[in-house]
C-alpha cells in the first residue's frame, strides 16, 4: 500500500460476532441473492477462485475487464486504460488475512478492512480507502480519480449496507443452533 493515497475512512460497529462479516468475506455463494443490481454480471462459479491457506484465504475472479463484454466493462476498461500506467485489468482479489484484516484490491481502488472483536457480539468495521497514487496526466488525472471516488466509495459502502443488513439474521441463526 506505499503507492496509494488514502481517499476514504468508515469506522461502525455492528450488533453481531465479528466472525461473521469474516464469513460474508470470504464466500461468494450470496452474491447473486444479496447484491443482483450491485454485481449484474455475476459469472458462473468455474470463473471465482478461492484459495484457503494457513494464514489467508483469497477469492479472485478470474476473468479479467479487458476479456469481460459489455458496456459497463468497456467504459471501466477505457478509464482504467487512461488513468492507470500499467493496468492489470483483474476483477479485483479479495484476501483475508488471519484473523481479522480484509484487503480488496484491483487498478482503480483497494481497500482494507480492519475488524475489531468488542465482545461475543459486537465488532467495530474500520474501512480504509485508497487510490493509486502515480496515475497518468498528474493533477488532471487526480482530479478525475477523485470524481470517480464519487461513484466507487458509495457502491462500496451500498455492498456493506446489502450484507450488513442480513448480518443479524445470521448471527440469530448462529444463537439458534
Amino acid at each position: 500500500f506505499d503507492d496509494v493515497r488514502l481517499v476514504d475512512t468508515w469506522i461502525h460497529e455492528h450488533d453481531v460476532n465479528w466472525k461473521v462479516l469474516v464469513e460474508n468475506g470470504v464466500e461468494s455463494y450470496h452474491v447473486p441473492m444479496v447484491h443482483p443490481t450491485t454485481y449484474q454480471d455475476y459469472r458462473d462459479e468455474e470463473l471465482h477462485d478461492h484459495r484457503l491457506e494457513p494464514t489467508y484465504t483469497r477469492y479472485t475472479d478470474l476473468l479479467p475487464y479487458e476479456k469481460k463484454p459489455g458496456l459497463v466493462s468497456l467504459g471501466f476498461r477505457i478509464y482504467t486504460r487512461w488513468l492507470i500506467r500499467n493496468p492489470t485489468f483483474d476483477r479485483f482479489t479479495h484476501t483475508h488475512l488471519f484473523p481479522n484484516i480484509m484487503l480488496y484490491y484491483g487498478d482503480v481502488y483497494r481497500g482494507l478492512t480492519v475488524i475489531e472483536p468488542l465482545g461475543p457480539r459486537r465488532f467495530r468495521y474500520r474501512g480504509y480507502g485508497f487510490v493509486p497514487r502515480d496515475v497518468r496526466y498528474g493533477w488532471i488525472g487526480r482530479q478525475i480519480q477523485d470524481l470517480s471516488m464519487r461513484v466507487f466509495i458509495p457502491m462500496g459502502r451500498k455492498i456493506i449496507g446489502e450484507d450488513s443488513a442480513l448480518w443479524p439474521t445470521v448471527q440469530q441463526g448462529l444463537e439458534a443452533s
